[in-house]
């Protein structure tokens, strides 16, 4: 993979690298999306390194909320946090920076996710090409309009 992309960012399974979660020394308080306040930190990570493979070297980033929303704590961290890891082979750029891309590059696949379930593009009806690009075209005015329409009604509900 590392051959055709620059750089990656991969939502990574909890489960398979949480043992690293206690690894991490410095957690930086910051806030993401105007939402509740999130720690975040970082670690250098070898997945494959009991294979034999010590070449290839990644970057953990790791997000923690605050707590979470049961109170309950986790049988093997004892701690109440929700956890969500990233890795990335990107070390150039800022903890900060790396998380905001991959949460961008989510908000756009949000986005797909949208369209082909709320505006039928899972079942396209034509086979021709020029006629799919005139209804993706369409479909995707209406529902930016109708993105448009919710913003303006919630602005004057909040008045």
């Amino acid at each position: 993979m590392e051959k055709n992309v620059t750089s990656f960012y991969i939502g990574a399974r909890n489960s398979y690298v949480e043992k690293y979660f206690a690894l991490i020394e410095d957690w930086i308080k910051t806030k993401i999306k105007q939402e509740k306040m999130f720690y975040i930190g970082e670690i250098e990570y070898r997945p494959f390194a009991q294979q034999g493979n010590r070449d290839n070297k990644y970057r953990l980033l790791v997000q923690r909320k605050t707590e979470k929303k049961d109170g309950q704590l986790n049988m093997f961290t004892n701690e109440s946090y929700d956890y969500h890891a990233i890795v990335t082979n990107d070390f150039s750029s800022s903890l900060d920076e790396a998380i905001k891309c991959y949460n961008r590059r989510g908000a756009c696949e949000k986005q797909f996710d949208i369209l082909k379930n709320d505006f039928g593009w899972n079942y396209l009806p034509f086979s021709n090409l020029s006629k799919y690009c005139i209804l993706i075209f369409l479909v995707r005015f209406v529902a930016t309009f109708t993105t448009w329409l919710y913003l303006i009604y919630r602005r004057f509900i909040k008045m």
